[in-house]
C-alpha cells in the first residue's frame, strides 16, 4: 500500500468532489445488517459486537475493528471525548458525536455525526473512509458498501473475507528498574509499544535472542505494556556493561530498524566470589538503604521450594505501603496494612519462593505525596529441595496470617478475609472498631499445610481507613485476636466503578476456568478479568440490571490461585474507568475431595439429633464420622444422592455429650487415601 501522505491530499478535494449518497430508509427499530467491502473483500465483524447497520439513513460502523481493517492505531481522550487515527504521517482527529474530522488538521464536514447504540460507539462508514482518501459507495440493489483505497487497482471481481491490515509495531518507551545489579540479581525491563503483540530481546554485543515477551498489559494510553525479567551474569571480574536491544513486532514479523527499536544499559558488577572484599561486601548488603526504612526481618533463614516467605518490615509513618518482588518470579506482594506503635508503621507480607537455591528480595517503599521509591533494599535467602525439612507447626491457639482479598472495598459492599489458624481453632469472628461482631464462623473452609483456613466476609458501611479485630476461639473458649485494616470508599451512581466481584466457582485449582459475578454501576458497559501480567482471560458486554446498577458473569482459566487478579471496567467509549483488584479463593486438595459441610444448627439440644449435609467428589467410598472421643456416630459406603459429578451425603446422629462437641469427617476412595474434616457443635440441656 502506497504511504499515506499520498491519501492525506487526496482526501480533501474528495469529500469536495463526492456528493452524499442516498440511501433507502430503514425503520429504526429494525437494526439491518449492512455488508461492507474493502477493495472487492468482505469485512468480517465479531457476532457479540456491534455490525454494520442503516441509522436514519446513513450506513454506520463499529469504530475500532474498521479501524483495524484499515491500518489505523487508535487513541482515545476521555476528557475531550477525541478519537485519534494514526497511519504513516497521517492523523485524524475527531470528537464524539460531531460531524467533523481533522484530518492533518484540515477540517472535513459532514452531514452525519458519530453516535452511540447499545454501548458501542459507531461512525458513518463515509466520515472514516472518505477521511483517508477512499471512495465509499452504496449500491441499493444489493444494499451493501463498497470501499476503495486511493492505490487499489481492481483486478477481479470475487469476493474473499478481507484480512485486517496491521499497523505498523513501534517502540514508544522503554525503560530499567535498575542501572546497577550484581551477579545473580534480576533486572527487570519496562517496554511500552504501539500495535505490538510481542517483543524481542537481544544482547547488542553478541546479537543473541534473550527472550521474546508475548504476554503484555494496557496502559492508560493504549499502549501495550511488555515486561521481562534479565538475570545478572558477569564472569569477567570487573564490572561489565550489558546492552540490550528491544524490537517490537507484530503476528508475522519483527521490525528492525534504527527507529522502530530502543537500546538499554546497565551495569553487573563483578562476581563476589572473585572479590577480595568478600566481608565488606557482605557488610554492605545489610545496610539499610532507605531513610524510611527501619528494620526487616525473615521468619526463616532457609525455606523448601514452593513454601512462603513471611517479611516483617518496618518503617517509619511517612510510609503507607510496602511492596516485595523476589528474583525468580514476577509475581509481587503488596500490602497497605500496617500496625502503628512508637511512631513506627509494621507491615507483614509474603512471597512464594518457587525455586531452589539463592534468592533475593527486594523490598521497595511506596511515600505518601510521593509515590514508590526507587531504591530498593536487597535481602537474601536459600530455597532448597521440597522435603528437606519437616513441615511447619503452629503454636496452640494461632492465628497464623490473616489475607486481605481487597484493601478497599465500596461502602455498601462486602470484603473479604483469608485467616489462617492453628487446628485447634473452633471459632473465628471478626469485630470492627466499635467492637460490633460483623463475621463469624464455626465451619473451616479447608485445611492446609498444618493450618485451618477460614473464608470471612462482611459488609463495609463507613468510609475512610478502619481496622478489624479477628478473634479466634478454641474448643475451651479460650482466645487470641489480630487486626487488619481496610478502606471503605464512597461512590455516587454517577460514578462508572466496579464495585464488587463475587466468586461463583468453589475449590478453585490451578488450571481450572472459575465464574464471576461482577457488580458495576450503570457507567461501565463492558468488564475485563485480567491476572496480574494484565494478560486478558475473558471478558463480557452482556449485563442484567440490579438496583440500578449492572451485573455481568464472566468467567477465565485460573492459572495460579496464589496471584492477584483484576477486573477492568469499561465505558461507552470502551475506556477503561475502573480496575478491581481481587483474590481467587481457591483449594489445594487433591482429587479426594469435601466439597461443603452444611451443619443444620451449630447448637442442638441432648435429646436433639445433629443433621449435617456433607458433598464430596465422586470417588469417595466410605464416609465416616467421628466424635472427640473416637467413638463412631455416622458411617456410610453410599450417599444418599448424586447430582452433576457430586455425592451429598444427608447424616443424622444423637450427640452424647453436652458442651463443644468436636466432630470429624474423613471420607476415603478405594485406594485408601483419605480426607478430613472438624466441625463443631454446641450441646446444651
Amino acid at each position: 500500500m502506497k504511504c499515506l501522505k499520498k491519501l492525506a491530499s487526496i482526501a480533501v478535494s474528495a469529500v469536495m468532489l463526492i456528493s452524499s449518497v442516498c440511501f433507502a430508509v430503514t425503520p429504526a427499530a429494525a437494526a439491518e445488517v449492512i455488508p461492507v467491502y474493502l477493495n472487492g473483500k468482505q469485512l468480517e465483524f465479531p457476532a457479540n459486537d456491534a455490525q454494520p447497520q442503516i441509522y436514519q439513513n446513513r450506513t454506520y460502523v463499529p469504530i475500532r475493528k474498521t479501524a483495524e481493517y484499515l491500518g489505523l492505531s487508535i487513541n482515545w481522550n476521555s476528557k475531550t471525548e477525541t478519537l485519534t487515527f494514526s497511519r504513516e504521517g497521517i492523523t485524524i482527529d475527531h470528537t464524539m458525536r460531531s460531524n467533523i474530522v481533522y484530518v492533518s488538521g484540515n477540517p472535513l464536514t459532514f452531514d452525519t455525526r458519530s453516535i452511540n447504540v447499545q454501548n458501542r460507539t459507531l461512525m458513518p462508514i463515509r466520515m472514516l473512509g472518505e477521511s483517508i482518501g477512499a471512495t465509499v459507495d452504496w449500491d441499493n440493489e444489493k444494499r451493501c458498501v463498497y470501499i476503495k483505497t486511493a492505490d487499489y487497482t481492481e483486478t477481479t471481481t470475487e469476493t474473499t473475507t478481507a484480512e485486517p491490515v496491521q499497523a505498523k509495531p513501534q517502540i514508544t518507551s522503554a525503560s530499567l528498574n535498575k542501572t546497577s545489579i550484581a551477579v545473580g540479581e534480576n533486572v527487570k525491563v519496562n517496554i511500552s509499544a504501539k500495535d505490538a503483540t510481542r517483543v524481542k530481546l537481544i544482547d547488542a554485543q553478541t546479537q543473541k535472542e534473550l527472550e521474546v515477551i508475548t504476554e503484555y498489559g494496557e496502559g492508560d494510553d493504549g499502549t501495550r505494556i511488555f515486561e521481562a525479567l534479565l538475570r545478572g551474569e558477569n564472569e569477567t571480574g570487573d564490572t561489565a556493561v550489558k546492552s540490550i536491544i528491544a524490537i517490537a513486532g507484530n503476528d508475522k514479523e519483527f521490525f528492525e530498524s534504527l527507529s522502530d527499536t530502543k537500546t538499554l544499559s546497565y551495569a553487573v558488577t563483578a562476581d563476589k566470589k572473585s572479590s577480595k572484599d568478600d566481608d565488606d561486601d557482605d557488610d554492605e548488603e545489610e545496610t539499610i538503604k532507605s531513610d524510611y526504612l527501619k528494620s526487616y526481618k525473615l521468619d526463616k533463614s532457609s525455606y523448601d521450594e514452593d513454601d512462603y516467605a513471611y517479611l516483617t518490615v518496618v518503617t517509619t509513618k511517612d510510609v503507607s505501603k510496602v511492596r516485595v518482588t523476589n528474583s525468580f518470579s514476577s509475581g509481587r506482594a503488596e500490602s497497605s496494612d500496617y500496625t502503628d506503635k512508637n511512631g513506627e508503621r509494621k507491615f507483614e507480607l509474603k512471597t512464594r519462593l518457587s525455586k531452589k537455591g539463592t534468592i533475593y528480595l527486594y523490598i521497595t517503599l511506596y511515600i505518601e505525596g510521593e509515590g514508590y521509591e526507587a531504591v530498593q533494599q536487597k535481602v537474601q535467602t536459600t530455597v532448597g529441595k521440597a522435603g528437606n525439612s519437616s513441615k511447619k507447626t503452629y503454636d496452640e491457639l494461632e492465628i497464623v496470617d490473616i489475607d486481605v482479598l481487597n484493601d478497599t472495598v465500596y461502602i455498601g459492599e462486602s470484603a473479604h478475609a483469608l485467616v489462617y489458624t492453628s487446628t485447634d481453632v473452633a471459632e473465628v469472628s471478626i469485630y470492627d472498631e466499635d467492637d460490633k461482631k460483623v463475621a463469624t464462623s464455626y465451619y473451616y473452609y479447608s485445611k492446609e499445610d498444618g493450618k485451618l483456613v477460614w473464608n470471612m466476609s462482611f459488609e463495609v458501611k463507613t468510609s475512610g481507613r478502619q481496622k478489624f479485630t479477628v478473634f479466634a476461639y478454641n474448643n475451651d473458649d479460650e482466645k487470641t485476636s489480630e487486626s487488619f485494616k481496610l478502606d471503605g470508599e464512597r461512590y455516587s451512581k454517577s460514578d462508572a466503578v466496579v464495585l464488587s466481584v463475587d466468586q461463583r466457582t468453589t475449590n478453585v485449582k490451578d488450571g481450572d476456568t472459575c465464574k464471576f459475578n461482577v457488580m458495576c454501576t450503570s457507567g461501565i458497559s463492558r468488564v475485563v478479568l485480567a491476572d496480574y501480567r494484565g494478560r486478558e482471560l475473558g471478558e463480557e458486554s452482556t449485563s442484567s440490571k440490579s438496583s440500578g446498577n449492572r451485573e455481568f458473569t464472566v468467567k477465565g482459566e485460573i492459572s495460579d490461585v496464589d496471584e492477584d487478579y483484576y477486573i477492568y471496567g469499561y465505558d461507552d467509549h470502551d475506556d477503561k474507568q475502573s480496575t478491581y483488584k481481587f483474590r481467587v479463593i481457591g483449594s489445594s486438595s487433591g482429587d479426594l475431595e469435601i466439597i461443603s459441610v452444611d451443619v443444620l444448627s451449630s447448637k442442638v439440644d441432648i435429646d436433639d439429633d445433629v443433621e449435617v449435609t456433607i458433598e464430596t467428589s465422586n470417588n469417595v467410598e466410605k464416609l465416616v464420622i467421628v466424635d472427640q472421643d473416637d467413638n463412631r456416630v455416622y458411617k456410610k459406603t453410599k450417599p444418599t444422592k448424586e447430582k452433576d459429578d457430586v455425592y451429598i451425603w444427608e447424616a443424622s446422629f444423637s450427640p452424647e455429650v453436652k458442651g463443644r462437641n468436636t466432630f470429624t469427617i474423613t471420607i476415603e476412595d478405594e485406594d485408601d487415601n483419605t480426607e478430613e474434616y472438624d466441625f463443631n457443635v454446641k450441646v446444651t440441656d
